[in-house]
């Protein structure tokens, strides 16, 4: 289940799938999204070995497109993570993809409200959304802070845990030392 929309790498304009091949319309922007359909067509799989590739420059058109690509599938990247048991596809998975490009709450919303979230200890907050601690704390290391801000409005108990644990491990590490 791939995205309703795109974002502009540039000026983060929320577009439709109709600017797929054109430049988006904020006249400061101008950015050109043509190239854009032929990553997309490159299919998910192709996507992240692309992404481990890493053949592009970070200031390149080619990099942004290949951004905007796999965010495109991030949906279905997070669904993958979240059903995989082999523990290095699904790090592959987080490290190349989810941790970097992840930056939209309305998608992890999408997940949380779905039925792929299946575990003992789930906690649902008040919007319906399911999470469980490990899936929460790989979500909240994302580098999106809208990301870890809707996560801690949802799950603030989760938040506080979190919270507790890394001052946990901060004083034992200086302690170690």
């Amino acid at each position: 289940m791939s995205s309703e929309y795109i974002k502009c790498p540039e000026c983060r304009n929320c577009l439709g799938l109709d600017f797929i091949g054109i430049q988006c319309p904020n006249p400061l922007c101008g950015f050109n999204f043509d190239g854009l359909q032929g990553f997309i067509d490159e299919g998910k799989d192709r996507l992240l070995e692309m992404a481990k590739e890493r053949k592009f420059s970070v200031e390149s058109t080619d990099y942004k497109l290949l951004g905007l690509a796999l965010r495109y599938y991030m949906y279905d990247y997070l669904v993958d993570y979240v059903k995989c048991t082999w523990g290095a596809h699904y790090q592959t998975i987080y490290k190349q993809i989810i941790h970097r490009y992840l930056d939209d709450p309305e998608i992890v919303k999408k997940l949380l409200l779905s039925d792929v979230i299946k575990s003992k200890n789930i906690k649902e907050s008040k919007s319906g959304c399911k999470i469980f601690w490990e899936l929460y704390k790989s979500l909240y290391g994302v580098q999106s802070s809208e990301v870890k801000v809707f996560l801690v409005k949802e799950f603030p108990v989760f938040y506080r845990k979190l919270k507790i644990q890394k001052s946990f491990d901060s004083t034992r590490q200086r302690l170690l030392l």
